[in-house]
């Protein structure tokens, strides 16, 4: 009786690692499979550059595959246990100041595929920590490694395999065709255009069609990085070849963009100038050689000097 008592409590240790485990796991890896808009999520917190948080999300997502995996093994057990109650005080604390300040948005636990509030996700951690503490007894490894060495091996690997998987933006930079444009198309757009002011008003140029997942996430960053850093929206100016106007709003409207200028312009125009390839950002730079930028270049330190000057 004894025995079969034991059994049962090593077997629901068991489940409970295992469920404990795989949290961990879905929500490392559907974090990653919308690491723009988590990467964008931990921007709109305002305290560091882009490129800073383009790496904390990747370490967050590594770390979360480390701890599920990990406890689901059961090498370790204490330490994995002790860090898991940790990392999941700490994200609660932050949750409950999310609360406190009134945000109801996704806050990205399980990236964009699960839309979960602050309030939800506090009482997910909750009842994470409930499930932590039952699962607090150890049990015997589900595997046997020859050596720690392999363990750690295998930890490591998983912990940087999201940078490998999907770059930071930073890393996507230095291996990113370069961006350019018709300059010959664009100078006579601008000129035949006089309205925008190019270089004294206008300052910067995004062209986007409606349609493009990129060209959302570009303006998205841009109106992160404006709001921000409180940098004056008017200076620059978003383009898109001419479609219905409701598609802009929305297009505006999902990306926090609302105040930004935009405009239409043919078709066959926008494409000549931008090469075929959008989203396209083009800076004034005094020069008369127009700065161009993609989604991975687009320079957020520049996009400042820029609006401030």
């Amino acid at each position: 009786m004894i025995e079969t008592n034991m059994r049962m409590r090593i077997s629901i240790g068991l489940v409970l690692n295992l469920i404990i485990g795989l949290i961990f796991i879905l929500s490392s890896i559907l974090k990653l499979c919308s690491i723009e808009d988590f990467e964008l999520y931990l921007f709109s917190f305002g305290i560091f550059r882009f490129s800073f948080y383009s790496f904390i999300a990747r370490l967050i997502i590594g770390l979360e595959l480390c701890l599920g995996v990990g406890y689901i093994i059961n090498i370790y057990h204490k330490f994995f246990y002790y860090t898991i109650f940790a990392i999941t005080i700490c994200f609660t604390i932050i949750l409950g100041y999310l609360l406190i300040t009134g945000s109801n948005e996704n806050c990205h636990c399980f990236g964009e595929a699960v839309n979960i509030t602050p309030l939800e996700s506090i009482i997910k951690n909750m009842l994470l920590l409930i499930l932590l503490k039952l699962s607090k007894k150890k049990t015997d490894p589900i595997i046997d490694l020859p050596n720690r060495y392999l363990f750690i091996t295998a930890m490591s690997l998983l912990f940087i395999a999201p940078f490998f998987v999907n770059p930071p933006t930073s890393i996507k930079a230095l291996t990113s065709p370069v961006k350019t444009i018709n300059v010959q198309t664009f100078n006579k757009f601008i000129r035949s255009n006089p309205e925008i002011d190019w270089g004294r008003k206008t300052k910067a140029i995004f062209f986007f069609s409606t349609a493009c997942n990129h060209c959302k996430m570009t303006a998205r960053k841009a109106s992160q990085i404006m709001e921000n850093n409180n940098l004056p929206k008017e200076n620059i100016m978003f383009l898109f070849w001419k479609v219905n106007n409701n598609s802009v709003k929305e297009f505006l409207f999902n990306t926090g963009s609302e105040a930004i200028r935009y405009d239409f312009m043919d078709i066959v125009e926008l494409l000549t100038i931008t090469e075929g390839r959008v989203p396209a950002i083009v800076f004034y730079d005094n020069s008369g050689n127009p700065a161009v930028y993609n989604i991975n270049t687009l320079d957020e330190s520049k996009l400042i000097m820029l609006l401030k000057n």
